[in-house]
């Protein structure tokens, strides 16, 4: 196969199984052919609630580091005489 064959040959390899596209809802054309859409979307769902849960545990947590420094910060004024 000629340089030029090869080249070619790459990108359409690329085209069609890695190439994200949005009107596939930014998968490669390659799984929406195999019928994986359901099964990736699902995937991404369960991601992006774990990602929900992690960033609601982190929020919780800030606010009761920001409250508990409060709490230290005030006490430590009463005890300065301020």
């Amino acid at each position: 196969m000629s340089k030029s064959g090869m080249r070619a040959a790459g990108y359409i390899e690329y085209y069609n199984n890695v190439r994200l596209r949005s009107a596939n809802g930014h998968m490669p054309l390659k799984h929406k052919l195999e019928g994986r859409e359901n099964e990736i979307f699902s995937e991404r769902d369960r991601k992006l609630e774990a990602a929900r849960g992690q960033r609601k545990l982190r929020r919780r947590w800030q606010r009761r580091k920001a409250s508990t420094l409060d709490k230290q910060r005030s006490f430590c004024e009463i005890t300065r005489g301020r």
